[in-house]
């Protein structure tokens, strides 16, 4: 879907986003099943693990599209209607689908998160150069 949408113009910058966005959240599952927080009850395919679509397509494609669509519009906003979807409908959708099953975890806790992520992939995109952080 974002190979069809994106803007060409700033690509670069969409994929620095994307890559951002799977690096945190592999990142923050593997720390939450680490830490009994939460497992997964199997594998989409058998050598790739079950939160590949969550965090290597869903949540970055979801960002790279937000940012792109109405550009100045408020990013709190859209921080807030991306964690919103991401807690309240994606994860339950994942729970019903038997995906993963929450042990020490409540939705709740996902929003803040969700939230961030969006601000600081906000704010990578918006970035003027990379050479000096």
């Amino acid at each position: 879907m974002w190979i069809k949408v994106r803007n060409k113009e700033s690509e670069d910058r969409s994929l620095f986003v994307i890559f951002f966005t799977v690096i945190v959240t592999c990142w923050l599952d593997f720390v939450g099943t680490d830490y009994g927080l939460w497992f997964y009850t199997g594998k989409v395919i058998p050598t790739i693990p079950v939160y590949f679509p969550w965090d290597f397509c869903i949540l970055p494609v979801f960002i790279a599209l937000l940012i792109q669509y109405k550009p100045h519009f408020s990013p709190l906003i859209k921080a807030l209607v991306f964690a919103a979807v991401s807690a309240f409908i994606g994860e339950p959708v994942f729970l019903w689908l038997g995906f993963y099953v929450i042990v020490k975890w409540n939705i709740l806790y996902s929003l803040p998160i969700y939230f961030f992520i969006y601000l600081a992939s906000h704010k990578i995109s918006k970035r003027k150069g990379f050479a000096a952080f």
